[in-house]
C-alpha cells in the first residue's frame, strides 16, 4: 500500500476525519482496533475504501469491503448512509482535496513567465496526482458512470484551463478584445493536459514507461505547445 503515503486525508470536520500523519493505516485483511475515536474509525475506513475501490473498481461491493476491515456492514453504514456517499468522499480526498492551494497563486501569476509556471506545476501535478491509484479510481469512477468526474473536470477546467488560456491571451494577443473564454481555447490548453493524461496512463495502466528525463520530456511538450499557441491561439474562435 505504498500509494497510500501519498493520500491527502482531510482534517477533522463534521464530515471527515484527521490526517493521514495521526491515523493508523489499515492494510487488507486488518481488523479495525475496537477502541478507536469515531474520527479515526472513520479515516481508517476511508482510507481502506480508496485502496478497495482502487483495487476493484466502484462495482465493488461494501460487503466484501467491510470483511476487508474487519468490521460488519452496519457499522460501515453508520459512519456512511450509502455507498454512493463513500465513494464521493474517496473521489474528493484522492481527487479534489489533493489540489495544492499554492498552484493557483503559481498559475496565476502573470510576474512569472508560462512557461516556468507550467513546468512546475506539471513536476508536482505527477508527483501528487498522476499516480497508479489516482489513474485506476479515476478510469473506475468514469466506467461506473458516477458522475464524479465531472467534478474533476469542472475543477481543472477553473483552476488550470481558464488561466492558462488567459495567459495565451496576454501573451500573444494582448490587444484583442476577447470577450468570454471560447471552447476553442479550452480545448487548445486541454490538448497539453490530455497528453500527460496519456503519459500517465501508458506508465501506470499499460505498465509501459519510456526511458526519458522526465523533466526533459515535460519541458519539450510545453516548448512545443508554447510555439503552437504562437502560431495558432490568435486564429483561435471566440465564444
Amino acid at each position: 500500500m505504498e500509494w497510500l503515503e501519498n493520500i491527502k486525508v482531510p482534517k477533522t470536520t463534521a464530515k471527515r476525519s484527521t490526517s493521514r500523519n495521526s491515523q493508523p493505516k489499515v492494510s487488507r485483511g486488518d481488523k479495525l482496533q475496537t477502541r478507536l475515536s469515531p474520527s479515526a474509525r472513520r479515516s481508517l475506513i476511508l482510507q481502506g475504501a480508496i485502496e478497495y475501490f482502487a483495487e476493484v473498481g466502484f462495482t465493488g461491493k461494501t460487503r466484501e469491503l467491510s470483511e476487508r476491515l474487519g468490521i460488519t456492514q452496519p457499522l460501515l453504514y453508520r459512519y456512511f448512509p450509502s455507498k454512493e456517499v463513500l465513494m464521493e468522499e474517496v473521489f474528493e480526498i484522492v481527487f479534489l482535496d489533493s489540489w495544492r492551494p499554492g498552484w493557483d497563486r503559481l498559475l496565476n501569476n502573470q510576474g512569472i513567465p508560462l512557461q516556468e509556471r507550467l513546468i512546475e506545476f506539471y513536476q508536482e501535478y505527477f508527483e501528487d496526482s498522476f499516480s497508479r491509484r489516482w489513474i485506476r479510481v479515476y478510469l473506475y469512477s468514469g466506467l461506473a458512470g458516477t458522475g464524479l468526474n465531472q467534478k474533476y473536470l469542472k475543477m481543472i477546467r477553473q483552476r488550470l484551463i481558464d488561466p492558462v488560456c488567459l495567459s495565451l491571451r496576454n501573451i500573444y494577443v494582448p490587444k484583442k478584445n476577447w470577450g468570454a473564454i471560447s471552447d476553442d481555447e479550452r480545448e487548445f490548453v486541454w490538448m497539453l493536459h490530455g497528453s500527460f493524461f496519456a503519459y500517465a496512463m501508458r506508465k501506470y495502466i499499460f505498465n509501459y514507461e519510456a526511458k526519458v528525463n522526465f523533466k526533459e520530456y515535460l519541458t519539450h511538450a510545453i516548448e512545443n505547445f508554447l510555439d503552437g499557441a504562437k502560431a495558432n491561439y490568435p486564429k483561435l474562435n471566440t465564444a
